[in-house]
């Protein structure tokens, strides 16, 4: 099991991908675009009243993510109207790449999704610039529909907090799309748990 720390913001927003943020993100964004859109289909274990740990079934691995650290609201690419505005936060994330040790049954926990997990369905495009990865993901769950834009980076001694922010700020100025505000900015845990029903 390995444990990898990273430093993150995401935005989520109901509704399809908007055609000019597809655009700008095919065209615009910086760095290399990471192979195809991928699809697939993850479950998350309901927690409620719970934003700081997530548990996650993806392609047969189990995934658990705690939050670390909240550095605050910052501002991303000041030098346009419509910069960013989101929640940066510190990040911990580990998996187990074989579930058979764990006698996890991924089938059963397929069935239990109605009650104890949440089937996000995913179609993910990925860029990478800088150590930092940009993702623009649409999200299906129970019939509603949303997208979300979210940015990482594993840290380290030199990737630090202060270096994602500059790089962030350098893609956000690129931006073309609805405002990105900071209370539509969170984590994964605070997703599920505000606005999955």
């Amino acid at each position: 099991m390995l444990t990898i720390p990273t430093v993150e913001v995401r935005w989520f927003e109901e509704g399809t991908i908007p055609a000019v943020v597809k655009n700008w993100f095919y065209q615009d964004c910086p760095g290399e675009p990471l192979g195809f859109p991928e699809q697939r289909k993850d479950l998350y274990l309901y927690l409620p009243n719970c934003e700081v740990v997530s548990f996650k079934l993806r392609q047969e691995k189990l995934e658990l993510k705690w939050r670390k650290a909240e550095f605050g609201t910052r501002q991303f690419g000041k030098a346009k109207v419509n910069y960013w505005e989101g929640k940066l936060e510190q990040w911990f994330k580990c998996s187990y790449e074989d579930l058979t040790p764990l006698k996890i049954d991924y089938d059963y926990a397929e069935g239990l999704a109605a009650k104890s997990w949440i089937e996000v369905k995913k179609i993910r495009w990925q860029r990478s610039y800088q150590d930092v990865a940009c993702e623009l993901t649409q999200l299906t769950v129970s019939d509603r529909i949303w997208w979300t834009i979210g940015l990482e980076m594993e840290q380290n001694k030199t990737n630090n907090s202060d270096y994602f922010e500059n790089i962030v700020s350098e893609i956000g100025i690129t931006y073309r799309g609805p405002q990105l505000a900071a209370d539509k900015s969170y984590g994964y845990p605070a997703w599920c748990k505000d606005r999955v029903k």
